[in-house]
């Protein structure tokens, strides 16, 4: 796994083109070819921050789970 983060790592830094370490994933999005590796990161980066996902995220969490639907199987009466 280290030399996994080491790789992403050399390669963020190196702003390698995605086609070259993601062939499968340009296959289904062309439009991603010329784009770096860090040039993406950075998009997504800024993504994230604009929607403050780090504060949406940990709100998700932490707040009180409701069931949108219950199961019949769980209802006090069988029914």
């Amino acid at each position: 796994m280290v030399t996994a983060l080491q790789q992403f790592k050399d390669d963020y830094d190196k702003n390698v083109p995605l086609w070259r370490i993601l062939p499968d994933f340009i296959q289904q999005y062309p439009q991603y070819e010329r784009v770096g590796l860090q040039d993406l990161c950075d998009k997504i980066h800024a993504i994230y921050t604009q929607n403050n996902v780090a504060k949406l995220t940990t709100s998700m969490y932490l707040s009180d789970l409701v069931p949108a639907m219950i199961d019949r199987c769980f209802c006090s009466n069988g029914a």
